[in-house]
């Protein structure tokens, strides 16, 4: 970021803290991710896949549903960098009535600096900051997990709503502390906790399954596909398990809590970012020069937060999910015209739609009620 595109900073915060002030909140939440916006700009750099692509690296609040803050970066800038930096930036502009702040990030955050530094405290506003991060799965990490009782591990429960009834569904997935503990631990004045995850996959042997072993069976599968290695194949009993793992320093939960508390952020994450580059524009590449791209990415995310800001402060609850395709259909391409009427300003809207007038009403009157409270 520049001194043309620092105003961007500005704004992003200020919707911050105007949504604050909307629905005053004393515990949030930081999603920190970072994804690749694909160009064939041939002054654009290569990422670590080898594609060409620009970088926005972004830092997002579910409880609001805004991005607090984005930085736009060359492709070839490795996803972790500046990420203590970064978060640093995004408390400082926080408002002052949030007193605490959970991160969550994949294992581009897995980082001692980054770590140590929320688990002990170095912030000086907010103290100790409680996090999950996807931590990476080593040859030490999988052995610790090999270690577990059958005893120890427990099944990961998800909340789910039908019916109006709230039950607990298995995931599919279990969950184990483990005695792992790496060198930057022990340096640590901090309290850490691992914990794995596993889940059950059936592998296939090829002709004869007799005489290959599970890992046998993983070399081959992760010679023939890269991608194989991303799922960290694992035997544990004879069986084979996909596992990945959490560093968090967060203790009192319950495990199975912070596996799906953590999981929340993938979805939504890929769910944000989708809708940034396919309904926003924020994927279609304007220009060759890295500054107007820049700008407008961050136009994008400014138009994202704007309207879920709006959507869930002027209009009633059925609309909080719409995405802006159809807000856009259903809402801003109406047909309305402003009149003077015995003095006043009318807005005259045409709609077939009783219930879209009646959105109108809804977000007219939350605006009158809010012009009131500001004067």
């Amino acid at each position: 970021m520049n001194d043309h595109l620092a105003g961007f900073d500005v704004i992003h915060a200020n919707i911050f803290h105007q949504a604050y002030k909307f629905m005053p909140l004393e515990s949030i939440t930081l999603d920190m991710d970072a994804t690749f916006i694909p160009t064939s700009n041939k002054d654009a750099l290569r990422n670590y896949h080898g594609d060409k692509a620009y970088e926005a690296f972004n830092t997002y609040c579910p409880e609001y549903d805004i991005m607090v803050g984005t930085q736009f970066r060359g492709g070839n800038v490795p996803p972790s960098s500046e990420y203590l930096e970064e978060l640093i930036r995004k408390l400082s502009t926080s408002p002052e009535g949030i007193k605490k702040v959970t991160i969550r990030s994949d294992t581009a955050g897995y980082q001692e600096g980054f770590l140590r530094y929320c688990a002990e405290g170095k912030n000086e506003r907010f103290g100790v900051i409680d996090f999950t991060v996807s931590c990476k799965i080593v040859d030490s990490f999988k052995e610790a997990a090999q270690a577990v009782s059958e005893k120890e591990w427990k099944p990961v429960m998800k909340e789910v709503i039908g019916g109006g009834v709230t039950i607990l569904k298995n995931t599919g997935q279990e969950w184990a502390e483990v005695n792992y503990v790496p060198d930057w631990v022990v340096k640590s004045d901090g309290n850490y906790r691992f914990i794995a995850i596993r889940e059950r996959t059936e592998l296939k042997k090829g002709e004869n399954p007799a005489q290959m072993t599970i890992s046998k069976v993983v070399e081959d599968m992760e010679r023939e596909n890269e991608a194989i290695k991303k799922l960290h194949l694992t035997e544990m009993k004879g069986l084979a398990y996909k596992v990945f793992g959490i560093v968090t320093d967060i203790q009192e939960e319950d495990g199975s809590k912070l596996v799906v508390f953590h999981h929340a952020r993938c979805g939504k994450s890929e769910e944000v970012h989708r809708i940034l580059k396919e309904e926003l524009g924020g994927g279609h590449v304007a220009s060759g020069k890295f500054g107007v791209e820049a700008a407008w990415w961050n136009i994008s995310v400014l138009s994202l937060s704007l309207l879920n800001l709006f959507k869930r402060n002027f209009l009633p609850p059925e609309c909080h999910t719409y995405r802006p395709k159809a807000m856009r259909y259903s809402f801003f391409v109406m047909i309305g015209k402003f009149v003077t009427h015995a003095g006043k300003k009318v807005l005259k809207v045409y709609s077939s739609v009783e219930r879209v007038i009646a959105w109108y009403r809804y977000a007219r009157d939350r605006l009158l009620g809010f012009c009131v409270t500001e004067s």
